[in-house]
């Protein structure tokens, strides 16, 4: 049922199918860079002969807009200009994506708001503004939480590396895009 309203949120099957599409021409794309620089042994199958049409919906139209952007990054960092800058930036941005906070939403709709939501690595704050806003109890932690304490001033966010060690209970788990950030994902 929620899978369906995000489909629905992102302008239906059609719309989708172009953001799939773009994750493929992209994956292609960077597949050749990485393997002309010997990173990568893969070949990926059925390389498509043209960019995909771009989408017109504006939650999908952004996540293209965020790939385009990455592939600037893996273009810089392949031509060996990448900085730590162009990584924050760009970490950020994913961050601001209007449809993460959409997908949020419908994920947490039918949750009881007096439950305490965690998120590990609040990055700016955004979703713990959101959930905050939306009548949540929220915690984040992370090493660094200065930005996302100063975005969501409700939120109760811990500098920490761990859950482990964090002395509060817990009802919901929120991972959203988050598991490819953990140190060590198997002790989170």
């Amino acid at each position: 049922m929620q899978l369906e309203k995000i489909r629905e949120l992102f302008g239906g099957k059609a719309e989708v199918e172009k953001a799939y599409g773009w994750n493929i021409w992209l994956a292609h794309k960077w597949a050749e860079r990485m393997r002309s620089r010997g990173l990568w042994g893969l070949r990926l199958e059925k390389r498509p002969q043209s960019p995909p049409p771009r989408p017109v919906n504006p939650y999908v139209a952004e996540h293209v807009e965020f790939l385009e952007n990455f592939d600037g990054a893996v273009k810089a960092e392949a031509e060996g200009s990448a900085d730590r800058n162009l990584l924050e930036l760009l970490y950020a941005t994913w961050q601001l994506q209007s449809w993460r906070l959409a997908v949020l939403t419908f994920l947490v709709e039918d949750l009881d708001k007096r439950l305490v939501a965690l998120e590990p690595l609040p990055g700016d704050g955004i979703s713990g503004y959101h959930l905050t806003e939306e009548g949540f109890r929220y915690m984040g932690y992370g090493p660094d939480v200065e930005l996302a304490s100063k975005v969501a001033p409700d939120a109760r966010l811990y500098k920490a590396l761990s859950a482990c060690e964090m002395r509060e209970g817990v009802d919901v788990l929120l991972l959203i895009d988050k598991a490819m950030w953990f140190h060590d994902v198997a002790r989170e």
